[in-house]
């Protein structure tokens, strides 16, 4: 960790424990967490009593006409409700006070989010969760935690980190394709969910939780300009139509150049341009029934930057970096690359709810849709191929389902619901203009799944235990692809189960002070191709194991939280064992007279280390005229195993901290964020053919952005970027840009 992370963690840290209340002193009730969940109306943060909402759905009125109102001054705009009893939903799939959940929950509101200056949920995710995450050029990002990655190219199948949106599926890993504008707030869980939510979920799950609109009427336009031509334009509306309805919409389009980096200059080709937009229409039907319809699409077009390899003599002090020998080094951007990806993105789903007999009763139905679509335009321009001539496209399409029923006792509320899917991925190739064999063939998949949960509260809820579970079966089908043949290839289809039990623990002796403790299962299934495959193609052929089991494992963590005046501390211990880790297999199968490539587990992982947050508002505390907040949070991985290899785990940093410091004044604010990422091993595929494993050495960098109302109805913001100018990069032979700006005027309504 270097001296700016220890600092300001120690920092945060001891002035929350200086500024602890003593005793005889009153608790302050406007506490405010570093996540800053939204409260119930009432302030008392009771489920059950607050009409009827979708999970996930701000309970605070007007929460979305936010963006129309000017910043807070010095003491204004905090939540009314102890960061103990704040609501959230992830945890239990029902509103819940956050203080009887016995899992680490961060939440991100949509202030916190803006103020971040980020274009992508992406971004904001990587500047202030702690985790695995892994930026390419050209829209592409993916977000782990707890050791475990999410696959590379944003393939939700091959992930260990579920991603939602109001509850269901979002379809995609790449989170580079969620613009802020759509969010309400992220609720973040790090560690197992399988147990509510099923497959994926071994490393946490982020739930992005939409705006719906409630509130006065609002309506706002912004326009942002910066560095690399960067240009973008928004617009949104919202807010009650009536007793019975409200809406919130929203479209945006960005386009920005070629960025440049203070090492290697031009990065060429890493223009990029988006388009998205988006909303929610609910109806209210009486107290106590709802009827949501949400949808969301982005388009996302970019280029793909490639090295230019030069042999010969070269700057060895300023390209030292990327030098595999004495004679062959990434010099430059190729400037004449022309590739370019094709991404889209899309969801819809329809959501009714139910509360009969006092809130006893409650039932959720939704249905959805998901699409997520990539397109790779590769052709070579060295070969006289133009991009668009040679493409290779994967188009996922989903139908789901979700019933989900709540029963609320006297000691016990019960959770019990069934969620089903259908996901079908269609391949394409392009060579020359005409039809091509894809890379892999087309797949579907089918799931059927049934859980249930008991929270049982004693003592006034001083005494909260948690046991539930979750039973899943798949049928994986290999289909053959759009377009072209292999030379041989089996249409198979394989099935399989897997239950995923949880149990937890919640002990709260005192209204500021609660003690935690979770143990839950997760698994990953082995994807259609790895369980199914029999293709061939010309440079190689490839054969499923039909004897894959799930990559499963277990997490144990205790934990506590403290919430005293204006601030509060946290921290937690983890320790996760999986195995049966799916990987290709280095060495060839015989099938049928042939040597075939194919996949097998292999190995088990251990994964040990310690979560910790702090934040304080000594603003408020010191009765200062100005806001005040610093917050941090840090991931120390203590032990990041394989255990047959005993080799530490690919792409997971031996330590992260992510911080912020927020100044606001009257109608103006600046936040100065910094972040910290420790060694970790990576691949170096210098040499694609013979890759070894290297040492990423730590980095750090600075953001400063700010933002001023100058009127009621006007706001400027912006922000600078790589503040110190860095060389850094969130992946190895991916810089990220040098030192750039950004300004934006809103206006609103």
């Amino acid at each position: 960790m270097n001296r700016v992370s220890r600092f300001v963690l120690i920092l945060t840290i001891a002035a929350s424990g200086v500024l602890v209340p003593q005793r005889g002193q009153s608790q302050d009730p406007g506490v405010r967490a570093p996540d800053g969940v939204r409260a119930s109306e009432d302030g008392k943060g009771k489920s059950g009593d607050q009409g009827v909402r979708a999970p996930g759905e701000s309970s605070e009125k007007g929460s979305d006409a936010s963006s129309k109102k000017p910043a807070s001054g010095a003491g204004e705009g905090k939540s009314k409700t102890p960061y103990l009893d704040e609501i959230v939903v992830t945890a239990t799939r029902t509103d819940e006070r956050l203080r009887n959940v016995p899992v680490n929950v961060e939440v991100i509101k949509a202030r916190e989010i803006e103020e971040t200056g980020d274009v992508s949920l992406a971004d904001v995710l990587g500047k202030r969760v702690t985790g695995n995450y892994m930026k390419y050029q050209g829209g592409l990002s993916v977000n782990g935690m707890r050791g475990f990655n999410n696959d590379v190219f944003g393939d939700e199948l091959k992930g260990h980190v579920l991603v939602l949106i109001d509850g269901h599926r979002l379809g995609s890993a790449n989170l580079a394709k969620i613009p802020p504008e759509m969010i309400e707030r992220i609720e973040v869980i790090k560690g197992p969910a399988s147990s509510l939510y099923g497959a994926l979920a071994m490393g946490g799950v982020i739930n992005i939780i939409t705006k719906k609109g409630k509130g006065p009427l609002y309506a706002g336009v912004k326009g942002e300009a910066g560095s690399f031509n960067y240009l973008k334009g928004a617009g949104w509306a919202g807010g009650m139509i009536s007793d019975w309805a409200s809406f919130h919409v929203f479209g945006s389009r960005m386009a920005m150049g070629d960025y440049r980096t203070d090492d290697y200059g031009t990065v060429h080709n890493s223009w990029q341009r988006d388009w998205h937009t988006g909303g929610n229409l609910t109806f209210y039907i009486g107290q106590k029934q709802t009827l949501r319809f949400g949808f969301s699409y982005s388009d996302m077009t970019s280029g793909f930057p490639e090295w230019r390899y030069t042999r010969g003599v070269y700057d060895k002090e300023k390209y030292d970096h990327y030098v595999q020998d004495e004679t062959f080094v990434y010099l430059e951007y190729d400037q004449n690359n022309r590739q370019y990806n094709h991404r889209e993105r899309a969801h819809a789903d329809a959501e009714y709810n139910l509360k009969a007999l006092n809130d006893k009763i409650q039932w959720r139905s939704m249905v959805y849709y998901l699409r997520d679509f990539n397109k790779t335009n590769y052709g070579d321009i060295y070969l006289n191929q133009k991009p668009e001539d040679y493409a290779y496209s994967s188009d996922d399409q989903t139908w789901g389902t979700d019933q989900q029923f709540t029963f609320v006792v006297p000691y016990n509320k019960i959770v019990v619901g069934y969620t089903g899917e259908h996901l079908k991925r269609i391949t394409r190739n392009k060579e020359a203009g005409k039809s091509a064999t894809p890379f892999v063939p087309s797949m579907e998949s089918r799931t059927n799944s049934g859980y249930a949960e008991d929270m049982v509260s004693l003592f006034d809820e001083r005494l909260i235990f948690v046991i539930g579970g979750r039973y899943d079966s798949y049928e994986v089908n290999l289909l053959k692809p759009a377009t072209g043949s292999y030379a041989s290839f089996s249409r198979t289809k394989r099935t399989f189960q897997n239950f995923s039990p949880r149990g937890g623990v919640v002990v709260r002796p005192l209204e500021w002070f609660r003690l935690r403790g979770n143990i839950g299962a997760s698994f990953r299934p082995p994807t259609p191709e790895e369980l199914a495959a029999e293709y061939e193609l010309a440079w190689d052929r490839w054969l499923g194991n039909k004897d894959l089991k799930p990559e499963s494992g277990y997490t144990r963590e205790t934990g506590f939280d403290i919430s005293l005046r204006s601030f509060t501390f946290g921290a937690t211990y983890f320790f996760t064992y999986a195995k049966n880790m799916i990987q290709k297999s280095g060495d060839k199968t015989e099938y049928q007279g042939k040597q075939w490539t194919t996949w097998e587990n292999v190995g088990a992982v251990e994964i040990e280390g310690y979560d910790v947050f702090a934040s304080i508002a000594a603003g408020k505390l010191l009765e200062l005229p100005v806001d005040l907040d610093l917050s941090s949070s840090a991931t120390f991985n203590r032990r990041y195993r394989n255990m047959i290899t005993n080799a530490d785990l690919m792409f997971v940093a031996d330590q992260e901290v992510k911080s912020s410091l927020r100044v606001g004044y009257k109608q103006a604010s600046v936040t100065l964020f910094h972040v910290y990422v420790g060694t970790q091993n990576v691949y170096n595929w210098d040499d694609p053919y013979n890759s070894c494993v290297e040492i990423k050495d730590p980095f750090y960098y600075f953001d400063l952005t700010f933002q001023w109302h100058i009127s009621k109805h006007v706001k400027i913001d912006g922000g600078i970027f790589n503040l110190t100018n860095r060389d850094y990069e969130w992946v190895r032979t991916y810089p990220m840009p040098e030192r750039n700006y950004k300004l934006g005027v809103t206006g609103t309504l």
